[in-house]
């Protein structure tokens, strides 16, 4: 059994848990490969392309040969994605850079021969790159991301957000049983992160402590906390027809969720607290006719402190929908995830759908169902889908790290066995 993991994060308490997991593989006898944490300097050492490479790869960027054209689909996809996390560099040069990555790790698959990937997040140039090379070969790949509860891990083969397999079938996901117990340990998870402010993305600062807490109060508009997504890194961007339109209908990009909000908000007398994602490095703030029924939050501002103070909140894809949930906060969901057909969110994926479904929210005629529906989600979730990171310990969670390589190495020789 052999296993290839990439993974070009920067997070040492990530990697720390993940190494605690290949070297699990390794001990149960599969053969373990990882990516470089610096690709592109890896391809630089270790592939050989004469007249490709015009000035060093440490200069002033990477020239593009005249031998290679713009004309690969999938390759201007992943330069895109590239270009989105390097600004600076031209798409010449983004094209250039993913074309020798492709070269380089290929071939280095090539040799390896996985029987298995595993991608620590989906949407990424690079991962792009491998997880092509997976369906042209039928290697199976599995997506690791952190996962839709605070605290918790989620590995699946889909893929993530509108393509994890709860998003595809939920009605298939309310049908797995729970029990009792599975609904008990779920309240009691619930009740812990309200009454210890777990948060995904860690704590931030007070509405009082950015001198906004006032304000917000003497309003006496519906407040509707608009929460920004990273589109390069959700599948909304760069926009094509095969993933995008998974993840969403007309709201394609965080800024066109904004923009039909907006104009909903004047219509209807409300105010939009818009918060962008916080690994947004291009935030637009260029909204300055509706100044009057719009405020930009800062990024640093506590996500619990904003949904205390909101009387629902929106969102493309975000996973801030769960934490709204968990504070009893009503959710238009504009796009498609996990929570897509649950039962917990107004759904709106189509502009002609938006108003109606902020209505509902704000009406919030269901606060008392929703309860025990969340209660019966987060069961399901906790049962079949997340774990806990840590390697030993599901603290909160049913399952653990020391669960993943054993699972999945039954898992992929059952399959081999039944294709044999």
């Amino acid at each position: 059994m052999r296993v290839f993991y990439s993974d070009y994060g920067d997070d040492p308490v990530r990697m720390a848990r993940i190494e605690a997991v290949l070297k699990d593989f390794k001990a149960r006898g599969a053969d373990v490969c990882r990516t470089s944490r610096r690709p592109l300097d890896t391809v630089a050492r270790n592939l050989v392309l004469p007249n490709l490479i015009e000035r060093p790869l440490k200069s002033a960027g990477i020239a593009l040969h005249p031998d290679i054209r713009l004309t690969d689909r999938s390759l201007r996809i992943q330069a895109a994605t590239y270009q989105y996390d390097h600004p600076k560099k031209s798409v010449r040069d983004c094209y250039t850079s993913l074309y020798m990555y492709r070269q380089y790790i290929e071939q280095e698959l090539e040799q390896f021969k996985p029987d298995l990937v595993i991608l620590w997040h989906q949407f990424n140039a690079y991962h792009y790159a491998i997880a092509d090379w997976c369906e042209r070969n039928d290697i199976p790949v599995m997506f690791g991301e952190n996962g839709v509860l605070p605290g918790s891990w989620c590995f699946e083969f889909q893929g993530q957000m509108a393509e994890s397999w709860i998003a595809r079938a939920p009605e298939r996901f309310k049908d797995l049983p729970i029990s009792k117990a599975d609904k008990r340990h779920a309240a009691a998870y619930l009740q812990y992160a309200v009454d210890h402010g777990l948060n995904r993305k860690g704590r931030g600062a007070s509405l009082q402590e950015a001198g906004i807490e006032g304000r917000l109060a003497a309003d006496t508009r519906p407040k509707i906390l608009y929460a920004g997504v990273n589109d390069f890194k959700t599948g909304l961007q760069p926009f094509t027809r095969r993933r995008s339109l998974k993840h969403t209908a007309d709201f394609v990009s965080t800024e066109i969720g904004l923009e039909t909000l907006l104009h909903l908000a004047r219509k209807n007398n409300w105010h939009i607290l818009y918060k962008a994602h916080p690994s947004i490095k291009h935030v637009s703030t260029e909204q300055e006719s509706y100044s009057d029924c719009l405020t930009v939050i800062d990024k640093s501002i506590d996500l619990i402190e904003l949904l205390k103070v909101a009387d629902a909140l929106a969102t493309i894809v975000s996973q801030s929908a769960y934490m709204a949930l968990l504070y009893d906060c009503p959710v238009v969901l504009m796009g498609r995830m996990q929570l897509t057909g649950s039962g917990l969110v107004q759904e709106a994926p189509y502009r002609n759908q938006l108003e109606q479904a902020v209505q509902r929210a704000l009406a919030d005629d269901e606060r008392e169902e929703r309860r025990g529906v969340l209660r019966d989600h987060v069961a399901r979730l906790m049962k079949y889908y997340l774990i806990s990171p840590e390697y030993g310990q599901p603290d909160l969670f049913r399952y653990d790290t020391s669960e993943i390589a054993r699972t999945i190495l039954q898992d992929v020789a059952s399959k081999k066995r039944l294709n044999a």
